[in-house]
């Protein structure tokens, strides 16, 4: 017996007598037996392999983003902080009813949603600590409805009935803003042409045990319902997956229902989703009423925005020209006076030669030479009772943790605050 020719492999769909759909590879070889020819066909199961490199390929997805959301973040926020903060200057000196006012607003509202992008790749990949508030949710609905109606197709109608009597909550606005508009933008594609979305609130109340995803207490409920074209059975079980999307090639990144996903579970609430093809899908929001009490340890630090002049004098630390001079321009406006420094280093110098004049110092975290942390620790030991505002589109969960254990009582996405 001796073999004729290589062996032959494809990998296929094979139904197995369940019904299931297995993934098999099918080898086949020639055989020379006796001078007659014969062949030999093995098929495999390779169902599990194929899924664990699937899910390899998902990874390495999810480590490629999270570099390059690491790796712009920085900058990326620095050039969209110049971009809003000269947009602010601009609009007050335009007429509000005005066409320049009207493409000043565009920028801003650009610029915000681009803010907004970011933050959610960022937040996605690196799980990072955010600072909640409280937060009327019918407020940022109404607000997400605004944005709404004047981005979707006209002739969608977007309903709002917010029948909740208790709205508040404990939470990260910008991102529950986020995923409210993730589920805005997805029902508008959902829907051909004319149809409604239609968002209601209400209360519930859960006991122990009651509820697999929930603790017990109070809850807000929010129902996002679309009259659009469905979702199939098979599609439903992965559309929270990362990157999974069925829009065409560049017209999705299929990050936007999982950061909804991650939203929500930072909050400690629970979304699920019901769809019937033709008739449209609700996607059904459970998140923890406000406890009151629950941030009477927070403390405030805020700039007087009145109109007075000479409030003091704010150190303006950051080596983004745009972003020193943008941040200058607005705090000479509300009426201070101003010193500035390229970095921790320079930061020093000036802050011990006019110590008693300055009442405040704005500190961004990456700079060179000297960073923001390092800078923080020197000036805790000229002044210890130095009141900083630290200012960031990046930071380490290392240097998050270093603030804490230094006196910075709040911590978020893009600032963090010490306490005087």
């Amino acid at each position: 017996m001796r073999q004729s020719g290589n062996a032959a492999e494809t990998n296929c769909p094979i139904k197995s007598k369940d019904g299931t759909i297995k993934i098999g590879s099918i080898g086949a070889c020639l055989l020379d037996i006796s001078d007659s020819a014969s062949s030999i066909i093995l098929i495999d199961d390779i169902t599990k392999r194929v899924k664990a490199e699937q899910q390899l390929i998902q990874a390495q997805k999810i480590d490629a983003v999270g570099q390059l959301a690491s790796g712009i973040a920085h900058d990326f926020n620095n050039m969209l902080g110049a971009i809003l903060g000269a947009s602010e200057i601009l609009g007050r000196q335009l007429d509000p009813a005005s066409q320049p006012q009207k493409l000043n607003n565009i920028i801003t509202r650009s610029s915000q949603r681009a803010a907004g992008l970011i933050a959610r790749i960022s937040s996605f990949i690196r799980n990072e600590n955010i600072t909640f508030s409280t937060i009327d949710i019918h407020s940022l609905i109404n607000e997400t409805v605004s944005v709404l109606r004047s981005t979707v197709d006209r002739r969608i109608s977007i309903h709002v009935d917010n029948q909740a009597t208790k709205s508040i909550i404990s939470g990260h606005g910008p991102q529950i803003h986020s995923a409210l508009m993730n589920l805005g933008i997805n029902a508008s594609h959902a829907i051909n042409e004319a149809g409604t979305i239609t968002i209601r609130t209400y209360n519930q109340t859960y006991r122990e045990g009651e509820n697999d995803h929930l603790s017990q207490g109070e809850y807000l409920c929010i129902d996002f319902m679309d009259t659009g074209s469905g979702i199939p059975n098979d599609t439903l079980q992965q559309i929270f997956e990362p990157f999974f999307t069925t829009k065409p090639q560049g017209k999705g990144t299929g990050l936007g229902l999982s950061s909804t996903l991650q939203a929500i579970q930072d909050h400690q609430g629970d979304i699920s989703v019901q769809s019937t093809i033709d008739r449209g899908t609700t996607f059904h929001i459970t998140l923890p009423l406000e406890h009151q009490g629950s941030h009477e340890h927070q403390k405030e630090i805020s700039l007087d925005l009145s109109s007075d002049a000479n409030k003091g004098c704010v150190l303006v630390v950051d080596d983004e020209m745009d972003m020193r001079e943008t941040t200058i321009t607005i705090l000479q406006g509300l009426g201070y006076h101003t010193l500035s420094a390229v970095d921790g280093e320079h930061a020093l110098s000036i802050y011990s030669e006019n110590q008693e004049n300055i009442v405040l110092v704005l500190l961004d975290m990456v700079m060179p030479r000297m960073d923001g942390l390092s800078c923080f620790k020197e000036l805790k030991l000229i002044n210890p009772d130095i009141k900083t505002i630290i200012v960031s589109g990046f930071c380490s969960d290392e240097d998050l943790s270093s603030m804490n254990k230094m006196g910075v009582w709040a911590i978020s996405k893009n600032h963090s605050i010490s306490t005087p």
